[in-house]
């Protein structure tokens, strides 16, 4: 890849992330539902939910109202591409006219976007978009091109902008809205499968009920919902005839499109202490790994998806949740050694708090050649507790080996109690070389 290439992508980027948090009401697919940026009670008097520092100030720009396009104030306009289904459309193409209000030439200076899914460029310079340089004498019009990728981005409702600015003003002086709502080609409920709290070797299952699109299963492919926990196990649950039609929304109503689908999502009985994570999701699979209706069988692990197919990416996904209890915590729950010198050997502790017997026959073992980990008791002794001088509290200290290669390095230490019940404690670490250090440039001097 060239570098000129890679310094666009990291600059689109970084347009995405940094821009969008000066709006302070756009959603892209949130499920708190917040104001538009542009308020439709009162569309033609005030600029409310426009985050100051994107007000656009009258400089004499002023965009038309033609076609779909609404003229919000003379230099505010609003495109509302409404429902949109990635099967039928992964890009909103618009057009917007701009003409010179004043009795002096203006000065387009550049055009600016709030998200690199979003790309703008006046007609006179499509080989460059966002340059700088397009004169308006008074009264003179140009059209100026917006594309938006739909296919980049999160289903939902969303909000995309495009700025103008000219000479001499700092503000943007045109805001252009485009508004809509990607439908999802998956959807989740409820979006998160929280298993609460959970006692240590015992097992719990949630009730979660998909809905896809059903196009997306044509063409022989197959997708199959999977984990990235592999504590959590997945079982389709059979649709019998006396089973109540699920209620469909008005989208999935009018097309027929639309694949439900139950599932039991249990916590296993093996699941370790401490909070639980992960994600569901669907991804395909080969047909020889699926039943012949073509759903996932009843029970999935982590399953390999296929090569990427031309169809729609599904990029929704549901969380998993939970905090499993038993006889032992730790503090921190995770560690992180940050950046660590190469050829040094490091070392962390972290706080292990349990009942009487947790301690009793601990075993302590590392996934990593290069991690090690043992217990040391606290400073003190034990302390004493009625009849028992058993200890409550350990600490484990963690050791990166100073022959541990440069890089990122991640691994978990597992910990295993007697009575059957584990704790995996995640590690990572950055091992980087020994800072550069110059020595003073000494001076002989010659002799005459």
């Amino acid at each position: 890849m060239k570098r000129s290439s890679v310094s666009h992508a990291i600059l689109s980027l970084l347009t995405c992330v940094a821009l969008p948090l000066l709006v302070s009401t756009a959603t892209e697919g949130a499920t708190a539902q917040k104001p538009p940026l542009l308020s439709p009670a009162t569309p033609n008097t005030t600029t409310q939910g426009i985050a100051d520092s994107l007000k656009p100030v009258e400089a004499g720009l002023i965009v038309l109202a033609k076609g779909t396009v609404k003229q919000v104030l003379p230099n505010v306009a609003r495109l509302d591409f409404g429902e949109a289904s990635l099967f039928e459309r992964t890009h909103v193409e618009q057009t917007f006219v701009i003409r010179n209000g004043l009795k002096t030439a203006l000065q387009i200076e550049r055009i600016q976007t709030s998200c690199g899914c979003t790309t703008a460029f006046l007609e006179r310079d499509k080989e460059t978009p966002g340059t700088s340089g397009t004169n308006l004498s008074p009264g003179q019009e140009v059209v100026l091109h917006v594309d938006l990728d739909l296919g980049s981005l999160p289903a939902g409702e969303l909000h995309k902008y495009v700025l103008i600015f000219v000479a001499g003003q700092e503000k943007p002086v045109v805001l252009l809205e485009m508004t809509g709502t990607v439908l999802p080609l998956v959807s989740f409920s409820p979006a998160f499968v929280d298993f609460g709290r959970v006692a240590a070797n015992k097992s719990v299952a949630q009730t979660l009920t998909v809905t896809l699109d059903k196009r997306l299963m044509e063409h022989g492919q197959r997708l199959a919902l999977v984990t990235s926990n592999p504590d959590v196990i997945l079982r389709l649950i059979p649709r019998t005839t006396k089973d109540t039609p699920p209620v469909k929304t008005k989208q999935e109503a009018l097309n027929e499109k639309a694949i439900v689908q139950t599932y039991e999502i249990t916590l296993s009985n093996h699941a370790a202490m401490g909070p639980v994570s992960g994600t569901l999701s669907f991804v395909p699979l080969a047909q020889s790994n699926l039943s012949d209706k073509g759903v996932p069988p009843k029970e999935i692990a982590i399953a390999k998806p296929q090569k990427p197919i031309s169809m729609p990416t599904v990029k929704t996904v549901a969380q998993v949740i939970g905090l499993v209890q038993g006889d032992l915590t730790s503090q921190p729950q995770a560690m992180a050694f940050g950046t660590v010198v190469v050829g040094q050997e490091t070392m962390r502790q972290v706080l292990l708090m349990g009942t009487k017997s947790a301690f009793q026959d601990l075993t302590v073992t590392s996934a990593s050649r290069w991690v090690s980990a043992h217990l040391k008791a606290p400073e003190g002794g034990a302390k004493e507790t009625g009849r028992s001088t058993e200890p409550k509290a350990q600490i484990l200290e963690i050791i990166v080996s100073p022959k541990a290669p440069l890089g990122l390095l991640q691994t978990q230490i597992k910990i295993g109690l007697a009575n059957g019940q584990r704790m995996l404690l995640p590690v990572s670490v950055v091992v980087g070389s020994p800072p550069v250090t110059s020595d003073p440039v000494s001076s002989t001097p010659t002799k005459p």
